[in-house]
């Protein structure tokens, strides 16, 4: 699965320097991967991503903190943590990132994996874009 997603400025005490994180939860919030996050000595920071995946970061892209907005685009092989495919169903791909010594926007964006391929091109948020969902 491609994931893409271009982050822009919450405006904060750091901007443009950022540190974010992605990763896919079930739809009902349990933790699956962690994808991508790019954040050093301001990890804690990102509230969101430690509640659900309590840290998390094993075989996940991982960087320091960005000095400037990017656009991810990553690859996800469908496996949970323990490296078994996950089963078709709902899942939310979960996106945070923060600017600032303190929470910063987050988004939960649903979709359903099936034996289908799909992609799925998402609207705008505020300070998420041109973000992809690409299943083959």
């Amino acid at each position: 699965m491609r994931i893409v997603v271009r982050t822009t400025t919450a405006n904060g005490r750091y901007s443009p320097r950022n540190v974010g994180a992605i990763w896919i939860t079930t739809a009902q919030g349990a933790f699956v991967k962690t994808v991508e996050r790019w954040a050093a000595a301001r990890a804690n920071r990102l509230t969101k991503f430690i509640s659900s995946a309590n840290s998390n970061i094993v075989d996940a892209v991982t960087s320091a903190t960005l000095s400037s907005h990017i656009t991810h685009d990553r690859t996800w092989d469908l496996k949970n943590l323990m490296g078994c495919k996950i089963p078709p169903g709902s899942y939310l791909l979960n996106l945070e990132m923060t600017d600032k010594n303190g929470a910063g926007p987050t988004a939960a964006i649903p979709f359903t994996i099936t034996s289908s391929p799909m992609t799925l091109n998402l609207p705008d948020l505020s300070n998420f874009h041109d973000m992809l969902i690409d299943v083959k």
